[in-house]
């Protein structure tokens, strides 16, 4: 039953069309009632738009007896039975029945639905609430009956709901028993308390922000994930690149409606930079072809010339009421390829580099720069960088791994660049420092070369005070920050956001999503505001991370949904741990979930994290 923080669960018409419109936003197309009774409205909506219903006798988990157990489930069904959307009946919640109390709802429900035991395997149909990954592939996909969790990925704060469900849903699809399943819940549950001074919402601890979605429906970043991978039309994988043969694979996911009825629309993209906006290079609209459910079916692409200015191609499908079911997106460049392009376009005026025992200077300029390096004697190196109106105070920390500096050389080479050559005795072996004329800054980290188990993050971290930070804008995955096990719904493309110190699901009084700090996929640039000057990153690595800050951490965290982070405020890494649920920790959610294996071969052409920076 849903809820509203100003009202609790005294709910208005337009509250039941929101849950409502945002579960099919979500490409949801069930919902079940749990521990309370859904408003006559709410059913009648569900009728009108068309969302299933799993209608419960509602309790907990201390089931009715035989006197009072009778009565509510006679009322329930006198009370539900004519909705057209009711399509099965739950007997109570984990434990709250009584088995002889089930004879009632075949005597009253002349439709005999099915009766449902959400937690248990019971009249046939397999229910079982969070199952660790192993044990719900050998239970459901191996086992002899329809199942349908009736709840699974439980979350909590940013936890649970999209993590780990792209591994859940894709192995629950190969067995021809799975009928579905429901996550919970839909919105975190926080009540405004007018009997606390100030404006106070109150979710219990941790036993209320489990939800999607904020109290007043804020969405978070799961949102997106769920929409992505409960699409109806899902798209086969497939690398697009310039090279691309315009084909792509439409599988029909829906019950009762042929892709023929829906539409399809493509676009490529030249992705802006500074102060360049984005520029459409191509675009279409597609012939809908015929795809009746369960089928698959190809379609072919002619984007002429359209991708061979773009950095991303976009696809989208929209179903027969005219609403987008989600819109995919693909870069068309490397990061490498990307880089080069904006190198060229970066204003490079070159400068003598000169040089004293502690300082590079890099004059005749008015403001000029002076670049300091400095080796620790153990285990790290030092890079300090001021200008007229810019202090960044760098530290290269060698985290997770205990890393000793072995040796350092420098110099200037043959083209009058100076160079910084940093020698360690594990992860990265090699770093490479160059500071060119033109005063931008490249380092060069040595890939992975040794083998490295349960690895949550490995990298580079620098050090830059969070209180300078205004925001950022990238190109990559986004705007939701990742984890390991949600990427899906976090698109490519340049976006941006204003600096936010929003704990998911927590601080209710001032919620802002996307949220600001955490990791972030697939970096290619980023450029940040601050308060002393707008620096700008660009990576040449393929699949690099991209951690922004720390998360402040939930008072109640539970389960597994605080992972780690890097010591340093920017990183840029291979490897990022993935985030568990309210119940579980990550590792119980497949292999997607697992801490990070790594391991290489002599003559592995592996990638060094290439990063360029202009603090000019």
């Amino acid at each position: 039953m849903p809820f509203w923080p100003e009202t609790g669960r005294c709910l208005s018409e337009d509250n039941h069309l929101t849950d409502i419109r945002l579960m099919k936003e979500m490409n949801m197309n069930a919902v079940r009632m749990s521990h309370y009774v859904p408003d006559k409205r709410f059913l009648e909506l569900c009728d009108s738009l068309g969302l299933f219903v799993l209608d419960e006798v509602t309790g907990w988990q201390d089931g009715y007896d035989t006197i009072v157990g009778p009565k509510l489930v006679k009322e329930t069904i006198l009370k539900d039975e004519n909705h057209a959307c009711v399509i099965a009946w739950d007997h109570g919640n984990e434990g709250g029945w009584d088995f002889a109390n089930e004879k009632g709802f075949h005597q009253y429900d002349i439709q005999r639905r099915p009766v449902l035991y959400p937690w248990l395997l019971r009249n046939g149909v397999d229910t079982r609430h969070y199952p660790q990954f192993d044990y719900a592939m050998g239970r459901f996909t191996f086992g002899n009956d329809p199942f349908m969790p009736t709840e699974f990925l439980h979350g909590l704060y940013d936890g649970g709901h999209g993590a780990g469900l792209d591994e859940f849903w894709r192995n629950y699809q190969t067995s021809p028993l799975h009928a579905g399943g429901f996550l919970w819940v839909l919105a975190d549950e926080a009540v405004l308390r007018t009997d606390k001074e100030g404006i106070v919402f109150d979710s219990d601890g941790n036993r209320a922000p489990d939800g999607i979605l904020g109290p007043h429906r804020e969405k978070e970043g799961s949102f997106y994930t769920i929409k992505e991978i409960w699409s109806p039309v899902q798209l086969k994988p497939v690398t697009i690149n310039r090279q691309w043969n315009g084909k792509l694979f439409l599988e029909n996911k829906f019950i009762y409606t042929n892709l023929k009825d829906c539409s399809f629309n493509w676009k490529a993209v030249k992705t802006g930079f500074g102060n360049k906006m984005d520029e459409i290079t191509g675009s279409g609209a597609l012939k809908s072809p015929s795809a009746r459910p369960g089928e698959t079916v190809m379609i072919e692409i002619n984007t002429g010339d359209a991708l061979a200015n773009a950095d991303l191609f976009l696809f989208t499908a929209i179903d027969h009421h005219g609403e987008e079911l989600y819109t995919w997106s693909w870069p068309v460049v490397q990061p490498w390829e990307k880089s080069a392009r904006l190198l060229e376009m970066l204003t490079l005026e070159e400068n003598e580099i000169m040089i004293n025992e502690k300082t590079l200077l890099l004059p005749p300029r008015q403001e000029s720069s002076k670049f300091l390096f400095q080796k620790h004697p153990v285990s790290y190196f030092r890079l300090k960088i001021k200008t007229a109106k810019f202090h960044f105070r760098v530290a290269q920390y060698l985290r997770e791994l205990k890393s000793n500096v072995s040796g350092v050389v420098w110099g200037k080479n043959k083209e009058g660049n100076f160079l910084v050559e940093i020698l360690t005795d594990n992860y990265p072996e090699k770093m490479t420092w160059t500071l060119n004329k033109s005063g931008l800054l490249k380092l060069e980290a040595s890939p992975i070369r040794k083998e490295m188990n349960n690895i949550d993050f490995i990298g580079i971290s620098f050090n830059y005070p969070e209180k300078n930070v205004q925001s950022v804008k990238w190109m990559g995955r986004g705007p939701y920050r990742v984890w390991k096990n949600r990427l899906k719904g976090s698109n490519f493309g340049v976006w941006e956001k204003d600096y936010n110190n929003t704990i998911t699901g927590e601080n209710f009084n001032d919620l802002k999503y996307p949220e600001f700090k955490g990791y972030h996929g697939n970096l290619y640039w980023a450029t940040l505001e601050t308060t002393e000057s707008d620096f700008t990153i660009i990576s040449e690595t393929p699949n690099l991370y991209f951690q922004l800050f720390t998360p402040g951490k939930p008072k109640h965290v539970a389960g597994g949904t605080y992972p780690p982070f890097p010591d340093g405020d920017i990183s840029f890494l291979y490897e990022i741990p993935a985030i568990g649920t309210k119940f579980k920790q990550a590792e119980q959610l497949g292999v997607r979930s697992q801490k990070g294996v790594y391991g290489e071969r002599s003559g592995d052409e592996s990638y060094p994290i290439k990063l360029w920076f202009d603090f000019r």
